[in-house]
Parts: structure tokens; C-alpha cells; sequence
């Protein structure tokens, strides 16, 4: 994937999305990123509340009604 495919998926975030710790023009080549990944972490809000436990079907359906996207999942002797 190129580094504009991320920032546009990135961009749909609902509250603010960016890439953390990447130099877009240097992408995928930038392995500096692995050394600005942890500092960016570091930067961004701290969080109060752990975020709650997400189904398994509700993330198999949030997959699915992603555009373009497409999952397997075997569970046991079927395909969810």
C-alpha cells in the first residue's frame, strides 16, 4: 500500500487520524519510522478508560461494510 492510501484511510478516522512516526515521501523505505513509532505513541492522549471488549461478529461486520475490503474468518467447521 502506498503511504497516500494510508493518509486517505487515516483521514476517515471520526475524531482525527495520522500516520505516527512516518515520513509519507519516504514510504515504505522510511525505517527511521521504527525509531519515531515509540515517541509518537508517547505523544498522544492518555486514555481513562480502557476501551470495551469488540465482538467478534461486530468486527467480521464492520469488515464487510468496508468498501474495497474483504475478510476470512474460519471458525470451528464454518466460515463466518
Amino acid at each position: 500500500m502506498q503511504a497516500e492510501s494510508w493518509q486517505r484511510l487515516a483521514g476517515r478516522a471520526r475524531a482525527k487520524g495520522e500516520l505516527l512516526g512516518v515520513d509519507p515521501d519516504r514510504f515504505p523505505a522510511d525505517f527511521a519510522t521504527f525509531a519515531r513509532y515509540t515517541a509518537a505513541l508517547r505523544r498522544l492522549p492518555v486514555s481513562h478508560q480502557p476501551w470495551p471488549p469488540l465482538p467478534l461478529h461486530d468486527a467480521l461486520a464492520g469488515l464487510a461494510a468496508g468498501r474495497g475490503m474483504s475478510y476470512r474468518y474460519r471458525y470451528g467447521h464454518r466460515d463466518v
